[in-house]
């Protein structure tokens, strides 16, 4: 697995600097769940993908999709949101998803923070307290892929306090 994202992360890595750049925050726990340390404060926790779906194909898809502008709504490479983005994700493995978010929270079995595997879901509240309103998928080190309205499709750090304040749940959609 380590050699996946090594690979990812060179693929991102120039983007990722600027984006990561000032995104630090301290380990905490949302709602009670304790979230995953940062890389550094980490005893030897190796990321594990979800053994039926296949690394490459994520890789790609990261490539197809990296820097995709956000639109509510979309569902293309000149648009896309959050939820579309996990749906082709997924059909991509051979999986089928719901179309919105809140579609999604309700399939999948929820998962500890601490037992994420690359390829499961987490769930945000980004506008109200409790209501989710936002999906991206873990894809190892303490990292997230998702649709950001701000800066498109990219990977942000998941133990970023703005993240876990509005985290709501991690859910494994197959297993």
């Amino acid at each position: 697995m380590g050699r996946f994202l090594n690979r990812v992360y060179l693929l991102l890595a120039l983007p990722l600097m600027v984006i990561i750049t000032g995104c630090t925050g301290n380990v905490s726990s949302t709602r009670g769940i304790a979230l995953p340390s940062p890389p550094e404060q980490q005893e030897s926790h190796r990321d594990e993908i979800n053994p039926r779906l296949d690394p490459q194909i994520l890789e790609q898809a990261l490539r197809d999709w990296w820097g995709t502008p956000y639109q509510y709504g979309g569902e293309s490479y000149h648009g896309v949101d959050c939820s579309a983005l996990m749906v082709d994700f997924y059909r991509r493995w051979g999986y089928r998803l719901p179309r919105t978010t809140a579609e999604q929270i309700q399939k999948g079995k929820a998962v500890n923070l601490r037992q994420l595997w690359i390829g499961d879901l987490l769930f945000f509240a980004m506008k109200r307290r409790g209501q989710v309103s936002h999906v991206g998928m873990y894809v190892g080190e303490g990292q997230f892929v998702h649709a950001s309205t701000s800066q498109g499709v990219t990977v942000a750090p998941l133990w970023n306090e703005y993240y876990q304040r509005r985290l709501l749940m991690a859910k494994r959609m197959v297993w």
